[in-house]
């Protein structure tokens, strides 16, 4: 199972980014301006919303580093955010239907990692002791790719058993 979710995140990855011409890569030095990997023209190709309350302190993603979407070919749902602060989140959400509710509390459901300021929290532990509930409340898309919107909170808790409280987290992605 870790294994099968290794490889899902790594072809999930693989699969988001793009990689530029030589030429795009020469205009943006040539040009002095900052590029990141999987812009066209300036513009990023993802850019979105990704906050939430860790323990009371207000936690935002950098808008060209979130993504959450889902395929019609695989009904697995992604949603990754980080910042340049250390924060770093990957969900994983299984058989993800479209809009609804999904309580992860196992990694029967899907997998959840939270780093923050220096610690990685998951769901661990008792069934039900340590949940993250997603809400997708908006999809929209093409015919293969479908970009996610919505909410989430719960408990999560590093391996020393510290418990990280997770409240009025949103998550989007407005383009691609």
């Amino acid at each position: 199972m870790k294994y099968f979710n290794i490889l899902i995140l790594i072809l999930t990855l693989l699969t988001a980014c793009k990689f530029k011409s030589q030429n795009e890569k020469s205009d943006a030095l040539n040009n002095g301006t900052k590029s990141l990997a999987g812009s066209k023209s300036g513009s990023t190709i993802f850019t979105g919303v990704f906050s939430f309350k860790a323990n009371g302190e207000l936690i935002t993603a950098e808008s060209d580093k979130v993504k959450s979407w889902t395929t019609t070919q695989f009904p697995i749902g992604i949603i990754i955010a980080s910042n340049k602060n250390g924060l770093f989140v990957s969900m994983q959400i299984k058989n993800i239907t479209g809009a609804g509710n999904y309580k992860l509390d196992g990694d029967d459901k899907g997998t959840v990692h939270f780093t923050v300021n220096g610690h990685t929290y998951f769901t661990k532990g008792e069934k039900g002791e340590n949940f993250l509930n997603l809400n997708v409340t908006n999809t929209k898309g093409d015919s293969t790719m479908i970009l996610l919107s919505g909410t989430f909170d719960g408990v999560l808790e590093d391996k020393d058993g510290k418990k990280l409280q997770i409240t009025e987290g949103v998550f989007s992605t407005d383009k691609m």
